[in-house]
């Protein structure tokens, strides 16, 4: 009786643990580019919740943030919205920068949808 208690406990121990691990956005890497060109950013997640942030400018990527997960790691706010995640680029009060351009060349809020 005992051992079936103590399965019990550590059976909803780990469905727990995995289930506040969810509370991530997501896990992995995943790319995206507010400016075009050759330039780049990414942000990975880990499943221990650190992260961190890239920018590649065409030569190589530079580490820009590294540590515990935030939902805005160096200007960059990574989260999920009706199932979707995104990155944005804010501000230092956490607004949404609003000085990105799409292809027409009209002003857009600067959000990019993050894809797998």
């Amino acid at each position: 009786m005992r051992t079936l208690i103590f399965s019990a406990i550590l059976i909803s121990s780990i469905a727990f643990g995995q289930q506040k691990s969810t509370n991530l956005p997501f896990i992995g890497v995943r790319e995206f580019n507010f400016s075009g060109g050759g330039s780049c950013c990414n942000v990975a997640i880990h499943i221990d919740k650190k992260g961190n942030c890239k920018i590649y400018g065409g030569v190589d990527w530079t580490l820009t943030y590294s540590g515990k997960f935030k939902a805005i790691m160096d200007g960059i706010k990574v989260y999920k919205k009706n199932g979707n995640v995104y990155a944005a680029m804010v501000n230092s009060k956490g607004k949404v920068n609003n000085d990105c351009y799409d292809f027409d060349g009209n002003q857009i809020p600067c959000v990019f949808k993050l894809e797998k």
